[in-house]
């Protein structure tokens, strides 16, 4: 903050907490699956013919492209390990409790899960679990239901790189 702003620290330090959420999810998928993979197939005959009908990226998955696709559905999962890590983030903040920030991921993953139910879920476009998932292909176009994914990362982004300067200045 001494050689720049605090807005430009605050953006900074979150990209570098959203962009390594994004790539630890993507890259602990795929080492997921390629574990998986060396005893077990890539897919089995249900999962694979609903993905093929209704999920995303299904062009990897008809060209036998597994890893790649794995790849993709992980970095889509890793924009809600963005978020989710970025609002404790900014909740560390309000709490000194290392342990209590530590669990705001999960706390508030769950808390979008069941309360979600009643208010977003009725629109698929607005729900988390559809929106991050690539078994779920809203608009039944890839590139569409990427874009959408970032497009809410970024928001998440921009929020609370804003809630944090404002944090901060009252602080400072």
């Amino acid at each position: 903050m001494i050689r720049g702003n605090l807005r430009s620290y605050v953006f900074s330090k979150m990209l570098v907490i959203f962009i390594s959420s994004v790539l630890a999810m993507g890259i602990g998928i795929t080492c997921f699956a390629v574990c998986c993979a060396v005893s077990m197939r890539w897919l089995d005959e249900g999962t694979g013919e609903y993905i093929l009908q209704f999920g995303g990226y299904r062009y990897f998955l008809e060209h036998g492209h597994y890893l790649l696709w794995f790849l993709l559905y992980g970095i889509q999962w890793g924009m809600l390990a963005g978020i989710l890590s970025m609002a404790a983030t900014f909740c560390s903040l309000f709490l000194t409790n290392k342990m209590l920030v530590y669990s705001v991921p999960v706390l508030l993953y769950q808390i979008l899960t069941e309360f979600g139910a009643d208010s977003f879920r009725r629109a698929a476009a607005f729900d988390p679990r559809v929106i991050f998932d690539a078994r779920y292909n809203i608009w039944n176009s890839d590139i569409k239901m990427f874009i959408w994914a970032l497009v809410a990362g970024g928001a998440a982004w921009l929020l609370l790189g804003l809630a944090g300067i404002w944090k901060l200045k009252r602080r400072i």
